[in-house]
């Protein structure tokens, strides 16, 4: 397996800050307006997160080869 595809994987998920509100400034002031709660975060940030990952391993898998010419 090529470790670049592994990378690109591992760098592009842990860019999505959708679980926790301090991952991101947006977040975190929309907690602190009381609204909504960290729970809120977690329910809704944990099915973005994983369809996110599975649609970064396969855009991954399908499309990096592709512009790297492999």
């Amino acid at each position: 397996a090529d470790p670049l595809i592994l990378a690109l994987v591992a760098t592009s998920s842990a860019m999505m800050g959708f679980i926790l509100a301090v991952e991101s400034l947006s977040n975190f002031m929309i907690l602190q307006t009381g609204i909504v709660s960290q729970i809120d975060f977690l329910k809704t940030g944990l099915w973005i997160t994983v369809f996110a990952t599975i649609l970064i391993c396969l855009v991954a898998l399908y499309w990096w080869p592709f512009i790297r010419g492999i």
